[in-house]
C-alpha cells in the first residue's frame, strides 16, 4: 500500500461552494483522500453526508471525518468507526 495525501476541510482556493463538490476537485488535482472537518461539532446532515459519499466513491477518493466530539451513531453507520481503513468510510 502506499501513502495517500488529501486535505483535512476544504482550502481556501476551493472553488465550489459545497462539501459535496471536493472529491472531483481532489481528484483533478491528483489527490487521494479527504477528511470531512467538525471541529465546532458535527453539523452536517444525513443526506449531504451521503451524497459527499458516494461522490468520493465515484472519484476515487478515500474520505473520513474528524469531529472534536463524541460520535454518534448517524457519523459510524455513515463513515465508519475507529480501525476500519479510510478506504472504507465513505462506501455506502
Amino acid at each position: 500500500m502506499s501513502a495517500i495525501f488529501g486535505p483535512a476541510g476544504n482550502a481556501e482556493s476551493f472553488p465550489y461552494k459545497s462539501s459535496v463538490d471536493a472529491p472531483r476537485w481532489l481528484a483533478e488535482l491528483g489527490l487521494d483522500c479527504y477528511e470531512y472537518q467538525c471541529g465546532k461539532g458535527v453539523n452536517v446532515r444525513e443526506e449531504t453526508a451521503r451524497n459527499i459519499g458516494a461522490a468520493a466513491v465515484a472519484a476515487g477518493i478515500a474520505g473520513n471525518t474528524d469531529p472534536s466530539v463524541p460520535i454518534n451513531g448517524a457519523e459510524l453507520t455513515l463513515f465508519g468507526a475507529a480501525g476500519i481503513p479510510s478506504v472504507q468510510y465513505f462506501q455506502l
